[in-house]
């Protein structure tokens, strides 16, 4: 499990009693990959730039996954957000709340990266 997946256990409760070490892995690896598709597009379109950095912050029911990018401000952004009970992965709808559609989950045979985007979990298409 990684600093950032540790960090996230020890200062929080929050977490359903079926979160065993195969879920926590499943979230540390699906933030790893996430993380390794902002530094691919940084390195492609921005070479100049230091690639924001994703973090993990509990909350009752979701993980809010932030993006804080690393130019002096620290400026931070929800980037998703990830169900503790189910495994989804959800798009933002505010700072707080995520939208009400999955956009994919841990447990799927993708980990759930299959639909993100640099910039976080994609649009539904309609």
């Amino acid at each position: 499990m990684s600093v950032k997946a540790l960090n996230l256990v020890s200062s929080s409760a929050n977490f359903p009693s079926n979160w065993n070490g195969t879920a926590w892995q499943r979230l540390d690896e699906w933030l790893n990959k996430a993380q390794e598709i902002v530094n691919a597009n940084y390195a492609n379109n921005f070479p100049g730039l230091i690639p924001s950095v994703l973090e993990m912050t509990d909350g009752r029911r979701y993980v809010r996954i932030d993006s804080i990018v690393s130019n002096g401000a620290g400026q931070r952004t929800v980037w998703a957000f990830v169900d503790k009970f189910t495994g989804d992965v959800l798009k933002p709808a505010t700072y707080k709340a995520p939208a009400k559609h999955a956009r994919g989950n841990l447990f799927d045979s993708d980990g759930g990266v299959g639909k993100l985007t640099p910039y976080g979990p994609a649009y539904l298409k309609g």
